[in-house]
């Protein structure tokens, strides 16, 4: 009897482990370290290049452009060591404030790819960066974008060998720009394109990889409605699913306080997704037991989101406050600012830490 109870223990948990492999948990990786290496690579050619916009985007069109020499120069370089967040002007300038780099430069690094994201969807996002950045993995164009100062996510999922080292290498480059106050005058790329004000410099922010099962949260954010002081907010939320077959799922969200973790309310509801594309889930609520975000009370909540169901759970969470902010007029027909229905006044001065 002992003997069957220890087998039929055996193979309980053998079960569970399978159905803990199939619900893969998200799973977010850092790179923001020490890890990295930089090298200008003054000898690339990029003033002629044709700029394609995130709309027209087409990365099957865009030319590659490995490093100077080729990728096996890459790795023999005399690269600097460095830590993202990092600008090549912080890096090499030395403090001095007239220096310049204008052109090509790569920040580069390896990574061991865990073995169970094979399979799985594996999305890199970068906070910002400056100016043009081309992102390669593994020697690969993966993603391209000319928006600089803005955030990216690019689905890498393709390129990355899971069990492997991997490479990670951003092509950046800086056309010029200005250095003071005087924002207006446009950036020209080479003698091709006027692009719009900004400041000259060569950055990279934060950049992590987040793996997740193949139907996941893409995207959550949270929405303040008027009248202020109603505390109603729009939740807006995205569920991709990459695979061929719809599904239904279990939607549960929550709306919790950051500070003391207390749960304040709770709503769950079944939501169809549909096959190989985005589902959009969009909710009003009012919480009028939250507290309000103001000047001098900063009070912040999460809306904690989780999809559960065919062996598939994804959770993730954003980040916000219960606040309306408003330029309307009042009585006497003045326009003015108002937080939360009071009016405010908006001071401001110079500040000189722009760059990163």
């Amino acid at each position: 009897m002992k003997l069957f109870v220890l087998f039929a223990s055996i193979i309980l948990l053998c079960f569970f482990d399978v159905k803990a492999q199939n619900n893969f948990a998200r799973t977010e990786f850092s790179l923001s370290d020490n890890n990295w290496k930089v090298w200008p690579d003054s000898s690339a050619v990029w003033q002629n290049d044709s700029l394609y916009l995130p709309r027209t985007l087409n990365l099957l069109s865009i030319p590659n452009n490995p490093p100077t020499g080729g990728w096996q120069n890459l790795a023999q370089q005399k690269a600097t060591e460095t830590k993202i967040p990092a600008s090549l002007e912080e890096i090499f300038g030395n403090g001095d404030p007239s220096w310049r780099y204008h052109g090509v430069s790569w920040f580069y690094r390896d990574i061991d790819i865990p073995s169970d994201w094979n399979g799985k969807t594996v999305m890199l996002h970068i906070e910002k960066f400056r100016q043009r950045i081309e992102i390669y993995i593994n020697g690969k164009l993966a993603g391209y974008d000319i928006v600089a100062e803005t955030p990216i996510d690019v689905d890498v999922s393709k390129y990355l060998k899971a069990g492997q080292k991997n490479q990670i290498a951003f092509r950046l480059t800086n056309p010029g720009g200005q250095r003071g106050w005087d924002d207006s005058p446009t950036t020209d790329w080479g003698n091709r394109y006027k692009l719009i004000p900004g400041h000259d410099f060569t950055g990279l922010g934060n950049v992590s990889l987040t793996a997740t099962a193949n139907t996941y949260i893409s995207d959550i954010f949270v929405k303040n409605l008027p009248p202020a002081g109603s505390n109603c907010i729009e939740i807006q939320v995205e569920i991709a699913n990459k695979e061929n077959n719809g599904k239904t799922l279990q939607l549960e969200f929550e709306i919790v306080s950051a500070s003391s973790s207390e749960i304040i309310r709770h709503e769950k509801q079944e939501i169809t997704v549909k096959q190989n594309g985005v589902t959009s889930f969009i909710r009003q609520i009012s919480v009028p037991e939250a507290k309000l975000w103001d000047l001098d009370s900063p009070n912040l909540y999460f809306c904690r989101v989780k999809i559960s169901g065919n062996e598939l759970v994804d959770e993730t969470s954003e980040r916000f406050g219960f606040r309306v902010f408003e330029a309307r007029a009042n009585e006497k027909g003045e326009n003015n600012f108002y937080l939360n229905g009071k009016r405010i006044r908006i001071r401001s001065a110079s500040d000189w830490g722009y760059y990163w």
